[in-house]
């Protein structure tokens, strides 16, 4: 008998652990017959018994709330949280328990809905309570445990899971080599948990492209957009090419560093066509260049102009004296022939004696 007795006496105990830990909240309790709380829900879950939040969520708890037989006042509710070992946690972002306030009339039901953002709390199991009150009146209390149908609720924190991801990529899929483009990319969190820092990378080895963005705060399930601007280079022959688009993320402040990725890179496609530029480029070098090699070979006119100027002078008047020179020489030659013919030495010669000998035999 005695044996049955504790296991009785334990039984017991632990049917009774619930209600005191929930009492605890008042010190003073009501009975039902006047205050009741009649029910707290997730309207988002749909396991009664064991509702998942993710770490950064917002959160909707509805509360509703029976006056049953007291004159019509306004009544406060206020939300607690406790952990495995029943120590209160507070598990929200402003630091102070959920609270909203609600006038009740006589016999009748009053709802609540609270909304809170979680701060990011440690992967454990939670406990939630509402703790309904006169704030004017300390004796009329009560307090109910989120409790399913058949067993007391628990609140489970999942696993902190960090997800950012390219979405969408809108941009023009045909494009001109040396054209100027702009692509807006859509960039969603899909992970339980707001991240702080995320950048995003346009990549192309074979165009040369590489672009970063970066966003700042994006929530839970929030989704921004970012624009990219790059153009096509004039020298590209591959007539298709893929944009690859990415996110990095889980920043370190102290190290500067980026410590995930996107697991999937988004590619997008773009059909490139040549460009006439080019050519009308190439050709006004060649242009360029002939023109430099005409002109290497060529004198210019002006030049030859000028040249010819210089020379033409000296020449002349080197050529007017050498005439001079020779006129004179001719001159001075044929005036000494005429003097000297015309004015025969007096004196006679070797030669003239002989000559005169010859004349006189002749004639005799």
């Amino acid at each position: 008998m005695g044996k049955r007795n504790v296991i009785i006496l334990t039984l017991l105990f632990l049917t009774l652990a619930p209600l005191t830990i929930a009492y605890k909240f008042c010190e003073d309790i009501i009975s039902e017959d006047y205050l009741e709380i009649t029910e707290i829900t997730d309207p988002s879950q749909t396991n009664e018994a064991t509702w998942e939040w993710n770490p950064a969520e917002s959160i909707n708890i509805r509360v509703e709330a029976r006056n049953k037989n007291l004159t019509t006042r306004t009544f406060s509710v206020e939300l607690y949280f406790l952990d495995d070992d029943l120590v209160e946690k507070n598990i929200t972002t402003t630091g102070i328990r959920p609270r909203q306030t609600i006038s009740i009339e006589r016999a009748q039901t009053g709802t609540l809905n609270f909304s809170f953002q979680l701060s990011e709390p440690k992967q454990n199991t939670y406990f939630l309570y509402a703790k309904l009150f006169d704030p004017d009146n300390d004796t009329i209390c009560t307090s109910l445990k989120a409790t399913s149908t058949s067993e007391e609720t628990t609140i489970k924190i999942k696993e902190e899971e960090k997800i950012i991801a390219v979405r969408n990529i809108e941009g023009p899929t045909n494009v001109t080599a040396g054209s100027y483009i702009e692509y807006i990319t859509e960039i969603i969190n899909l992970g339980n948990i707001k991240e702080d820092r995320i950048l995003i990378v346009a990549y192309n080895a074979d165009l040369g492209i590489r672009e970063e963005r970066e966003i700042i705060d994006l929530e839970v399930e929030e989704s921004k957009t970012v624009k990219f601007n790059f153009t096509i280079p004039v020298n590209t022959t591959k007539p298709q090419e893929d944009i690859l688009f990415w996110t990095e993320y889980d920043y370190n402040n102290e190290t500067g560093h980026y410590y995930q990725s996107s697991e999937k890179t988004k590619a997008f496609p773009i059909t490139i066509s040549a460009s006439n530029i080019p050519a009308i480029q190439i050709n006004n070098t060649q242009n360029q260049t002939t023109q430099i090699n005409e002109s290497e070979n060529q004198i210019p006119v002006t030049e030859i102009q000028e040249t010819k100027t210089t020379y033409f002078w000296p020449i002349l008047i080197t050529t007017l004296i050498i005439i001079i020179i020779i006129a004179a020489t001719f001159f001075f030659l044929k005036y000494k022939k005429d003097i000297y013919m015309e004015e025969p030495s007096s004196a006679p010669t070797s030669a003239s004696t002989y000559v005169k000998k010859i004349q006189e035999e002749a004639s005799s």
